[in-house]
């Protein structure tokens, strides 16, 4: 008769996980867990095999995973994980074979966490050698400044955390070597990396190791007992909650070291001998290009006030398992080869004036520029480049908020917009440029008490429409409207001087039966004027095509 452990062990790992012996959440070895039964309300369909027939999106990792930017503020009382109990006692209990089996999946394909606040949390810490050799995936912390619970989000006085509240004023400091609480805690450390050494197999373990230090000397002590250890799989490492050159250096290179992957340059390459097509090509590769792998908001470089915004403030949770112990190197002293943060290497423009030259080309040529400022604004940013840069920028996108919508005759938006579409037309290549203008009307058209309220948005729409007809030679704009979105692509139309009646075609689809919503039917006033409708203007012939433009 064939038996459970006959079958396969994929099949086996599916029942497990079915069984919620596999989490997404880490497990804490130095900390007693507390469960709360998930609330049916709160729990929503399985993305996969990997979790049972329902999630609690409570748990903090769960909504972190899955959730967007959401982050669920909850009381000191309630955990982080509050997803149901792990089964190991009835498990465990069914037989010798079967207690090995399970042994080894629940080490193998679940991630572990250990917090120590001080010298004594290792005294009291004890883990067998067997499970630290099965282990694939652990996070160790020496202290969790500003928030026990790892938490990174401070409230809005800066007094507690974002996430528990707890109080801030208690939080553990930066650990300093030259103190006896820190000469203890890296003590203990090295013990622990000692037993981890005669335990772990080379390529097995996925470490992250987390201490926050005020130098150098501080750091080099904390992340030496790494070399003592075999090859690991992967390693992050951070040594400060702010951002700091040296200690991410000394981080990054030790990560890669116990990684057996650093290689020390004998010497100074000669990067200003290649060719210029190899010189751009290698510096695309770089931060300064745009990649895939970033994250969504870093794809856009946003200019507010004059300024390139290039500081990242919130985490990609993607830099480290646990998705709270942020390890990102664009806020951090950290290094995590699985953080999605983009850092632009703005000190390449400090090298020579060859390399400043490549480096601004580069970033032009292969970045979207979003401008959320005064028209006026941005033709002052674009005038500190010289002219033959900038004719490499490829995309912009211009932003308009609801503020700025609502005063825009107050403020002469209008005029403003044609100063900077005619410095556009003398600076840029439009032959090869997409411009993109987003208008934040929602808000304003789904207020509107009347049609007249919305005289205003169309009259924008046509100021825009005009502005941006000034460039004749323009091969690609995209509209994104909030209020009459039937407009996007007869603006377009205006614009490009071509017709795209095909975008009309794929409106009218979106709401087959009865009116559309107000936010996507034409204005009235439009209506009145030239077309009997959307239905009408699909109709007519394409060579009546110009009559599309006697709106504006």
């Amino acid at each position: 008769m064939a038996s459970f452990m006959d079958l396969s062990l994929d099949t086996r790992h599916r029942i497990y996980a079915y069984l919620h012996l596999f989490r997404l959440c880490p497990i804490e070895f130095n900390r007693p867990e507390v469960y709360h039964p998930p609330d049916e309300s709160s729990s929503s369909a399985s993305p996969g095999w990997y979790l049972c027939s329902t999630i609690p999106m409570k748990c903090l990792y769960i909504a972190r995973k899955y959730g967007g930017k959401s982050t669920p503020s909850v009381s000191p009382d309630i955990p982080d994980c509050q997803c149901p109990k792990l089964p190991l006692l009835r498990l465990l209990l069914v037989s010798r074979t079967f207690y090995h089996d399970i042994f080894k999946a629940f080490y193998s394909r679940n991630r572990f966490a250990v917090r120590i606040y001080d010298a004594r949390g290792f005294e009291s810490f004890h883990v067998g050698r067997h499970i630290q050799g099965t282990l694939t995936s652990l996070l160790v912390r020496l202290n969790c400044w500003p928030c026990p619970r790892g938490h990174e989000e401070a409230g809005g006085d800066g007094l507690q955390c974002g996430i528990c509240k707890f109080d801030s004023t208690n939080a553990d400091p930066a650990m300093d070597i030259t103190s006896r609480a820190g000469d203890d805690l890296v003590h203990w450390w090295r013990w622990f990396a000692k037993g981890l050494e005669s335990s772990i197999m080379s390529k097995h373990l996925n470490l992250t190791l987390v201490c926050d230090v005020v130098d150098r000397a501080s750091g080099m002590a904390v992340v030496e007992p790494l070399l003592t250890l075999a090859t690991l799989k992967g390693c992050t490492i951070r040594l400060g909650r702010g951002s700091n050159d040296e200690l991410s250096r000394l981080a990054e290179e030790y990560s890669l070291r116990a990684q057996a992957l650093f290689i020390k340059t004998p010497g100074t390459f000669p990067f200003q001998r290649l060719p210029e097509e190899l010189r751009l090509l290698i510096l695309s590769y770089t931060h300064l290009g745009d990649h895939y792998l970033y994250s969504r908001d870093s794809h856009l470089l946003k200019i507010v006030n004059n300024e390139l915004v290039n500081k990242i403030t919130t985490c990609c949770r993607k830099c480290t398992p646990t998705r709270i112990d942020c390890c990102c190197s664009s806020t951090r002293a950290a290094y995590s080869s699985t953080c999605e943060c983009r850092h632009i290497p703005f000190a390449l423009l400090l090298v020579s004036k060859q390399m400043r030259a490549d480096t601004i080309r580069v970033l032009h040529s292969q970045n979207a520029f979003e401008f959320l400022q005064d028209p006026i604004e941005t033709i002052h940013f674009l005038q500190k480049f010289p002219q033959e840069t900038l004719k490499h920028i490829r995309r912009i996108h211009f932003h308009f908020s609801e503020t700025e919508i609502n005063n825009w005759t107050k403020r002469s938006y209008n005029n403003k917009l044609t100063q900077l579409i005619q410095c556009i037309k003398q600076n840029l290549n439009t032959t090869h440029l997409s411009i993109t203008v987003i208008l934040e009307t929602f808000d304003t058209g789904g207020y509107a008490e009347d049609d007249e309220d919305l005289q205003l948005l169309y009259d924008i729409y046509r100021d825009i429409t005009r502005a941006f007809r000034l460039l004749n030679e323009l091969e690609d704009i995209q509209f994104d409207v909030g209020w009459f979105i039937y407009l996007e692509p007869i603006m377009r139309r205006a614009v490009l001087g071509r017709a795209v009646l095909m975008g009309l075609l794929k409106l009218k689809w979106s709401y087959p039966e009865g009116d559309p919503p107000g936010c996507f039917r034409l204005p009235v006033w439009y209506r009145r004027g030239i077309l009997r409708g959307v239905e009408g203007a699909i109709e007519k012939e394409v060579g009546d095509v110009e009559e599309f433009l006697s709106w504006c």
